[in-house]
């Protein structure tokens, strides 16, 4: 939700997710890392960047927000804590609904976690660890972006909380190839060339 703080002075504003049990109490608050640069970011101050986790009967239970999903850094706490949940409200835009959804569907797969995606503007999905997709509703294709839905109640181990992406650098590392035996460095070439010409002159003076 979007929290107007009675300021006037930056922030003015929060971009807050709130957990509340079944008896009405607030079990954390979490601010959003990563404030969508433009208006909002002008306005609302990032959070400390400390993933909320907590335990329900419904599993472990994380939170982030919208952007907040394009970081994987960030989402990693997820997989590290084991959580089995992570929600995460978004508010897209047409053209970036599907690319958002999309990515946030991998961030589940990386952590092994069930998603929840609500967004208020955009492309709303249910997605299991695996990346499928259990339930979705286009706010911009329907006037009632409602759905009901079951998601698995327990998450699994990946590598990628324990290596992030050092696998991938790996691999671009060793995929990088190495010069050959027979490149000459530029400096190298252009000593060579001299010397060539300096031996064509003697050459021409001796046999003159």
């Amino acid at each position: 939700m979007l929290v107007i703080l009675p300021s006037d002075h930056y922030p003015f504003q929060q971009n807050r997710a709130v957990l509340i049990d079944p008896a009405g109490q607030v079990v954390w608050t979490y601010d959003k890392t990563h404030p969508t640069p433009g208006p909002e970011s002008a306005f609302t101050a990032p959070g400390t960047g400390i993933v909320p986790i907590t335990d329900t009967p419904f599993g472990r239970i994380a939170s982030v927000i919208c952007l907040d999903m394009d970081f994987p850094r960030l989402v990693r706490q997820v997989g590290q804590a084991h959580a089995d949940l992570l929600i995460a409200p978004s508010l897209d835009w047409d053209t970036a609904k599907i690319s958002h959804a999309q990515l946030a569907s991998v961030r589940a797969v990386e952590n092994g976690v069930s998603l929840l995606r609500p967004s208020g503007d955009g492309l709303s999905q249910a997605v299991d660890h695996q990346g499928r997709v259990l339930a979705a509703a286009d706010s911009f294709a329907t006037d009632k972006a409602v759905f009901l839905t079951s998601v698995p109640a327990h998450g699994v181990a990946t590598i990628y909380p324990v290596i992030g992406d050092s696998f991938a650098y790996l691999l671009h590392a060793g995929s990088a190839e190495p010069c050959g035996h027979g490149d000459v460095p530029p400096s190298h070439s252009g000593r060579a060339t001299e010397r060539r010409s300096a031996e064509s002159h003697v050459d021409r003076a001796e046999r003159l």
